[in-house]
């Protein structure tokens, strides 16, 4: 019987597999209707389950509505690009603010978007294809020859005294709430984003043990703030006694929690974006 089984399995892959070079149109219709099963096979499958990656088909950041295989990404990577990029949210919303992807959006850097509850137990199979590991934003660098920024679209910074009051304002008000506090240089577009401090279970097994276990404790988060962003200057410019400093710090921290999908209760910042109203409005009458 088990080899009728894997004879009967080969079958059925090579079909698919054949379906999938030669209508495109077809296979897609077979993945949004069946997609959710294979990849649940994936995460379950203990022989080999490398057998059903060229069969997967994602989204991704440059093409939203659109399905890849990993083979169609590996062609339109560059040539010297080793790695395959993911970013794992809760939804397609989330791909669009998240901080994490500010600089594989500047670099043009495609990345893979899974936003499917199964997807963290499929990545948990799922860490390389055709020697190309899968690697999340949030936890990677870029490529070398995409780190330079032209001078010309340098924004202007903090000197390195107000970044450090910066970050001494932001522990003393955060304090227990974060592991720390530290300066990015992957921000461009956002003011801050959470990661996970070293040693941290990566992102995708901490999603699988938030699914399996309600009481699983999140490990406490760093946050990083980009120095160059427009709120951040404006924040170090305040004086220490102004309370517009620490509205604007909660809500920057909890705009973070909010993106990442660990805000407890996102209701509770209304009040402070009302008070953050208000405060930008000015206390002057109409005249």
């Amino acid at each position: 019987m088990a080899g009728l089984k894997r004879l009967v399995t080969g079958k059925v892959l090579d079909v698919l597999t054949d379906l999938g070079q030669s209508d495109t149109d077809k296979y897609q219709t077979f993945w949004e209707t069946y997609g959710g099963l294979l990849k649940e096979g994936v995460a379950i499958e203990q022989d080999a389950p490398e057998k059903l990656f060229p069969l997967l088909r994602f989204h991704t950041d440059q093409d939203p509505a659109g399905w890849s295989s990993l083979d169609d990404y590996l062609e339109r990577a560059d040539s010297e690009q080793k790695e395959i990029y993911y970013f794992l949210g809760d939804d397609p919303s989330a791909v669009r603010f998240s901080p994490h992807m500010d600089a594989f959006r500047a670099a043009g850097i495609e990345v893979l978007t899974l936003t499917d509850p199964v997807d963290p137990f499929m990545l948990m199979q799922l860490r390389e294809y055709q020697a190309h590991p899968l690697v999340n934003v949030a936890e990677a660098e870029l490529p070398e020859d995409k780190t330079e920024t032209p001078v010309e679209d340098e924004a202007p910074g903090l000197d390195p005294a107000a970044v450090a009051d910066l970050i001494v304002r932001f522990k003393s008000l955060l304090g227990e709430r974060v592991s720390d506090v530290r300066i990015s240089t992957r921000l461009s577009q956002s003011p801050a984003r959470l990661v996970d401090p070293e040693g941290a279970p990566d992102q995708s097994v901490q999603r699988v043990y938030r699914l399996m276990d309600k009481d699983f404790e999140i490990p406490k988060k760093v946050l990083e703030l980009n120095p160059k962003h427009p709120i951040l200057r404006r924040m170090a410019a305040l004086r220490p006694a102004d309370p517009k400093f620490d509205l604007a710090a909660e809500q920057l921290f909890e705009n973070a929690l909010l993106v990442e999908g660990l805000h407890p209760d996102p209701v509770s910042m209304v009040g402070r974006i009302q008070d953050l109203i208000a405060s930008a409005l000015g206390d002057g009458e109409e005249s």
